[in-house]
């Protein structure tokens, strides 16, 4: 099952990366971790003269089995190609979607049973299982590549209390089975961010993919039935999976991580319904800042919606400390 084709300039790039890869192999392990230590400290702070050396060396692929992520306080990732690993192993926890792993740190903290949907390689998942109760995290995850890395990263970790399942979550009525497309814009990358479920997303309809897996599916309303916090990052599947679930969200209402991607007005129209439900959106970043149900079409950000009634949360990162 394909999808659409690239653009002669989106082949472009990929060609071009992929070169660039190639060509940046020949930079010994010994001086790109010369150049790192340079340029960003264990506790995440950065040296800008050493920018445009590190814009360069991001396109060469980690030769290390095991990276540390700076500012993370100690989190490790096995080395797999994805390019979130290298996004993290160069610029820290906050040199990616900043501040929402101190946030996700937090509610974890705060929660009993959470469940994450959509873990690519299992970055959230280490930083949400490390501060969670023992056994009250759930992952799930389609790519079966990038469930196995998420694993081996809570192993690496020691957090072999997060459970991880290798499905598609689906709202009613979805088969038993699905077509993950995998983009060709990162067909050079292992577990692929991006990845989308072919005819069950909205917002994904632009991006090329020929090559697709057979995933098995999961009932969303019965994965969120009993949790507290839920995270969805499901590249344009968060519609189905809310609208499915939508009369238990209001019943027991969980705090929900949602990320909401340009151009996607079923999601939008789901968003109006929890807020009609009591439910307050809040934008995602260093700050909490109240979010209407209906944002700007083409803007790209994730909402944290909290029940009204939960009360006051913090709205900056530094009232976390």
């Amino acid at each position: 099952m394909t999808g659409p084709r690239l653009s002669f300039v989106g082949r472009s790039r990929v060609r071009a990366r992929r070169l660039l890869a190639r060509l940046l192999r020949a930079v010994p392990g010994r001086t790109v971790d010369w150049a790192h230590r340079h340029w960003i400290t264990d506790d995440g702070r950065t040296d800008p003269r050493w920018a445009p050396v590190t814009r360069l060396l991001f396109h060469r692929p980690l030769h290390q089995t095991v990276v540390t992520v700076p500012g993370s306080g100690g989190i490790r990732l096995h080395v797999v190609g994805a390019r979130l690993e290298r996004t993290l192993y160069w610029f820290g926890e906050q040199g990616y979607e900043p501040g929402e792993a101190a946030w996700w740190r937090l509610l974890c903290s705060r929660a009993t049973a959470v469940l994450e949907i959509g873990s690519n390689i299992g970055w959230y998942t280490t930083v949400g299982a490390a501060a969670a109760p023992v056994g009250g995290y759930l992952a799930v995850e389609a790519n079966p590549e990038a469930a196995r890395a998420t694993r081996r990263n809570l192993e690496l970790n020691g957090l072999g209390h997060g459970a991880v399942l290798t499905a598609a979550a689906v709202g009613q009525g979805a088969p038993s089975s699905l077509y993950l497309a995998l983009p060709d814009q990162e067909s050079f990358s292992a577990a692929p961010t991006g990845s989308y479920l072919r005819g069950h997303t909205e917002g994904t309809a632009d991006r090329a993919a020929r090559r697709s897996l057979t995933v098995p599916t999961l009932s969303a309303r019965h994965l969120i039935t009993g949790r507290d916090l839920v995270k969805l990052d499901v590249e344009g599947a968060e519609a189905g999976i809310l609208e499915s679930a939508l009369d238990i969200i209001l019943r027991d209402r969980p705090i929900l991580l949602v990320e909401r991607m340009p151009d996607t007005p079923r999601l939008d129209r789901v968003l109006e319904q929890l807020v009609g439900g009591g439910y307050l959106v809040l934008r995602l970043g260093t700050q909490l800042q109240p979010a209407g149900p209906r944002p700007p079409v083409d803007e790209h950000y994730d909402v944290l919606l909290v029940p009204a009634e939960r009360g006051a949360v913090p709205v900056h990162l530094g009232d976390l400390r």
